[in-house]
């Protein structure tokens, strides 16, 4: 492969699309301003500068720089390098979002293929039209991940090629791809690796991207944890099945068929691969983590050789988890992060965050909102805690099964930051097509019940329902979960 052949091919193939998208116009240059409101984004070159709008469908990619050890099964990746029969020597590595359109292309002539890692025995390979190729790395390697994100948490200053139309007097982008702007490097933090590994969750306060710390609310108890450069944020957000393309890494909840050949998806969770979430598939707990495939009109999930094919409808949940920055991340969303505990602080390798409720409590308010999570209650009484789905922090408080009389109650202290009156919400769960409004139980503050029960909201799943307000001095006070019907009653929060 010569240089001067590769500029006669990249020349030739602009020179095609030219002629064959007559309205293509290509832009380069720094971002200057972002305006959300008029969806449109100032870009300089030159010291000239021009406005390029976007819509719904705009692509905003932002490429970082990372290592070969964030490689992951299932990646699309572009990789460039030198070729052999059966392998190729990485130079580079690129790593592109399945949503970026990127069609899957392999020429050895130009010295770089298009396809899906796969992983096999602890070596990399990409497989094109049943072939595979192993890929070879070293320290050397560079590897550039893009990341998939909204214009609102673009960087002014950062640089962009923008592929875009031109609509009447105006040029509207069809993708961006961004090269964030350089930063002063950062003080050096602990190795996230280091140190006791600990456990924290909780709603989070406040977030100093200087000082870059997060400080979490459980219990009325605050913590600060620390992030690096290398600290992964996951936001889980809803989506929608047609949200749900091929190529994503996903873990699948639902009922296997008795061949396992196929899955019906209660669930569905889509999985940036950067996230380091790995590929397991486990029958017995009913959930598969793997690569989407589609053939036929049908769609399957891939681990190992096996296919298992994927059965979806309507009441089926989505959420997708989108890798953000710090700064991106709203007050009084709930947070898990695992951390190490390193010379008096601890440290986050990765924060999966839910954002705050829409229609709940107004968390990490000035007021003197807290926060207390069921499964923390001291004395749980007849109540159970246990893992489940879609909750704030994972865990619950459950009335185990069903029965003429209902369980003891559930106390805990709080401690209240000042006199006030206080709104009481809980948040519970329902089932609207499945004996709606079963589910019930009260909460009870100093042994005064609260007007409203929880789990009779009418919605799938969980939702805060406002029980109540009561006056209340600053100091403890007793927190109570009454079951009022017996019935696999559960409390998130």
């Amino acid at each position: 492969m010569s240089v001067k052949r590769s500029g006669k091919f990249l020349l030739t193939a602009l020179f095609c699309a030219l002629v064959v998208s007559a309205w293509a116009v290509e832009k380069q240059g720094r971002i200057e301003k972002i305006d959300t409101m008029d969806q449109s984004i100032t870009m300089v070159k030159g010291g000239e500068s021009f406005v390029i709008h976007y819509d719904a469908q705009t692509l905003f990619s932002v490429q970082k720089d990372a290592t070969v050890r964030d490689l992951a099964q299932g990646m699309q990746v572009q990789i460039y390098g030198a070729f052999t029969d059966e392998s190729v020597q990485a130079t580079r590595i690129e790593v592109i979002p399945s949503q970026s359109n990127v069609a899957n292309t392999m020429n050895r002539g130009l010295g770089f293929v298009v396809a899906n890692l796969v992983q096999k025995q602890g070596d990399f390979y990409v497989e094109q039209g049943g072939s595979q190729l192993r890929v070879v790395t070293s320290n050397a390697t560079a590897v550039r991940i893009r990341a998939i994100l909204d214009p609102s948490a673009v960087e002014p200053g950062s640089t962009a090629w923008v592929l875009c139309r031109e609509e009447g007097a105006r040029l509207v982008a069809s993708k961006f791809l961004i090269t964030p702007a350089a930063k002063a490097p950062a003080a050096p933090a602990p190795a996230p690796s280091a140190g006791r590994p600990v456990d924290k969750n909780g709603r989070i306060e406040s977030i100093n991207t200087t000082e870059r710390s997060v400080v979490f609310i459980q219990g009325g108890m605050p913590t600060t944890i620390y992030y690096t450069d290398d600290t992964i944020f996951s936001v889980l957000k809803y989506g929608s099945l047609d949200k749900i393309s091929q190529g994503m890494q996903m873990k699948v909840d639902g009922s296997f068929s008795d061949d396992w050949n196929s899955v019906r998806a209660a669930r569905i969770e889509v999985i940036p691969p950067q996230s380091g979430v790995r590929n397991t598939l486990d029958r017995k707990v009913g959930f598969v983590v793997g690569n989407l495939l589609e053939k036929d009109g049908q769609r399957y999930v891939e681990y190992d050789g096996n296919q298992v094919r994927m059965e979806a409808n309507d009441d089926t949940t989505v959420r997708i988890r989108t890798l953000v920055d710090a700064a991106s991340v709203e007050i009084g969303s709930f947070a898990w992060a695992p951390c190490s505990e390193t010379g008096g602080r601890l440290v986050a390798p990765k924060f999966l965050i839910t954002p705050p409720d829409a229609d709940g409590p107004a968390f990490g308010a000035s007021d003197g909102t807290i926060v207390v999570e069921a499964e923390a209650f001291q004395f749980k009484g007849g109540w159970v805690a246990t893992s489940e789905s879609r909750t704030m922090g994972g865990n619950v408080l459950k009335v185990e099964g069903e029965g003429p009389e209902p369980v003891g109650d559930a106390v805990t202290v709080i401690d209240l930051p000042k006199d006030g009156v206080y709104t009481v919400w809980a948040r519970g769960k329902d089932f609207p097509k499945d004996r709606p409004g079963l589910r019930r139980f009260t909460v009870a503050v100093d042994t005064q019940v609260m007007p409203e029960e929880a789990g009779d909201h009418g919605q799938s799943d969980f939702a805060w329902e406002k029980l109540g307000q009561i006056e209340l001095k600053k100091g403890e006070h007793v927190l109570a979960l009454h079951d009022t019907t017996h019935y696999y009653g559960r409390c998130d929060a």
